[in-house]
């Protein structure tokens, strides 16, 4: 009778074992987030009426990332120090899950270039596998804005003789 409970304990803990050891061994891998495109959709004008979208894609296979991820779009102003930070943050997502960052009002103040700087996760509290690819520079040329109408001329009232 021993003998059996022996082997059908060693039969059960032979059937555990692998399975407990399989789920140590599959643990997700970390995400890898990176600014895949930026872009200025309506183009970028003198002023502050610009609109920037930053677009953060995960890179890393058969990971997934929960919970918001901050996103910082610096713009630097070509030919001065002047530089200005706006944020935004984005839902957590899965490998090639791409999200957009949209940041509205963005001013420029230099009418010949200027310069975004995004970088993801700017604080760096999400834990990733390629901690190097956070940051993306983009130059575009600022267009002149479309004038604006101008009023029309009031009718000349007309005498009755």
């Amino acid at each position: 009778m021993r003998r059996l409970a022996f082997i059908v304990l060693s039969l059960v803990l032979a059937m555990v074992i692998p399975t407990v050891a399989q789920d140590e061994e599959e643990v997700k891998p970390k995400p890898d987030l990176w600014a895949a495109e930026i872009v200025a959709p309506e183009g970028v004008v003198f002023g502050p009426s610009n609109t920037v979208t930053v677009i953060v894609e995960n890179l890393m296979k058969d990971s997934e990332l929960e919970g918001l991820v901050k996103i910082e779009l610096v713009v630097i102003q070509k030919g001065s120090n002047e530089r200005s930070s706006y944020f935004a943050e984005v839902e957590g997502m899965r490998h090639r899950q791409k999200r957009e960052a949209v940041f509205q009002g963005v001013e420029v103040t230099n009418k010949d270039a200027v310069r975004f700087l995004a970088i993801v996760d700017p604080e760096k509290l999400v834990e990733e596998s390629n901690e190097d690819n956070n940051r993306k520079l983009y130059q575009v040329w600022v267009e002149e804005p479309a004038p604006s109408p101008s009023p029309s001329p009031a009718p000349e009232a007309v005498e009755e003789e």
